[in-house]
C-alpha cells in the first residue's frame, strides 16, 4: 500500500490504534491465558467490528446512547462493504472508516473500545498449524485484528496469542461478568494493548477514498443481500 495512503489499514503508527501482530486464531476459543490488570478500566462501551461477513446506528454514537456491547458485521444492504472475497477492499474500507468517525466523534469515544475483525480472511496459505481450543475443539487460520480506543497504546503490536474468545473475555473483564465456557475464561483478553493510566488519546483521523472502477461494477444482488455467511 503507498505510504501516502492514510487509510485505516495504514494507521498502526497512528494515535489511538494498536494492532495484534501475529493476528488472531479463528474460531471462538483458547490460545493463552491472560494476566489480570491491576488498572481500573475506564472502558464503559465496546464496539466489534466484525467484517467479512446490521446496520451501525451513527446516530446513538453521534448522541452517546451506544449501548455497552455493539457488534456491526456489513450484511445484508451492507454487503458490498464487508471485505468478502469479490468484494471492493476500498468500499469496506471506507465503510469502517466512516462507523469509526462516528465512534471517535461522539460524547462515548471517551469511554470506548472498538476492535475490528474478520470472520475468517481467506488465510488457508497461513504457516502456523493452528492449535487447540480449551475445550478440545480445532482452531482455525489467523485473523487480522486491529485496537481502536483512547487507551489502546499508540503503535503498539499485541504479539500474545489468543482467538476470538479473547474479546469476549476482555468484555466480561470489563463488565465484571463471569465466563460462558473454558474457552473464554481460559482466553487472552488482550490485556497487553491497553494502558488505562495514560492520557486518552485523541483519535486517529479517517480517511474516505473515491471508489475505483473495478469496484463501480461490483452489485448487490437477492443472493448478497441474503447471504448468511
Amino acid at each position: 500500500m503507498p505510504s501516502q495512503c492514510r487509510t485505516l489499514w495504514a494507521l498502526g503508527g497512528a494515535r489511538a490504534i494498536a494492532l495484534v501482530g501475529t493476528g488472531i486464531f479463528g474460531l471462538a476459543g483458547f490460545a493463552v491465558p491472560g494476566a489480570g490488570s491491576a488498572q481500573r478500566s475506564p472502558v464503559q462501551h465496546v464496539v466489534v467490528i466484525y467484517l467479512e461477513n446490521h446496520n451501525f446506528d451513527n446516530v446513538h454514537a453521534a448522541r452517546g446512547t451506544l449501548p455497552s456491547f455493539s457488534v456491526v458485521t456489513p450484511g445484508g444492504p451492507d454487503f458490498l462493504n464487508s471485505c468478502h472475497n469479490g468484494m471492493s477492499m476500498t468500499a469496506c474500507d471506507n465503510w469502517a472508516g466512516k462507523l469509526l468517525s462516528a465512534v471517535e466523534n461522539g460524547p462515548d469515544w471517551s469511554s470506548t473500545a472498538v476492535f475490528i475483525t474478520f470472520d475468517d480472511c481467506g488465510c488457508f496459505y497461513d504457516q502456523a498449524p493452528p492449535p487447540r481450543n480449551a475445550d478440545g475443539t480445532q482452531q482455525g487460520p489467523r485473523a487480522p485484528l486491529i485496537i481502536v480506543s483512547p487507551y489502546a497504546k499508540p503503535g503498539y503490536i499485541d504479539t500474545t496469542a489468543t482467538t476470538f474468545a479473547g474479546i469476549l473475555a476482555y468484555v466480561e473483564q470489563t463488565f465484571g461478568l463471569g465466563p460462558l465456557g473454558v474457552n473464554d475464561a481460559r482466553a487472552y483478553p488482550f490485556t497487553n494493548a491497553f494502558n488505562y493510566s495514560q492520557l486518552p488519546l485523541k483519535p486517529a483521523r479517517m480517511i474516505t477514498r473515491p471508489l475505483p472502477a473495478s469496484a463501480r461494477r461490483i452489485h448487490l444482488t437477492p443472493g448478497l443481500a441474503h447471504d448468511p455467511t
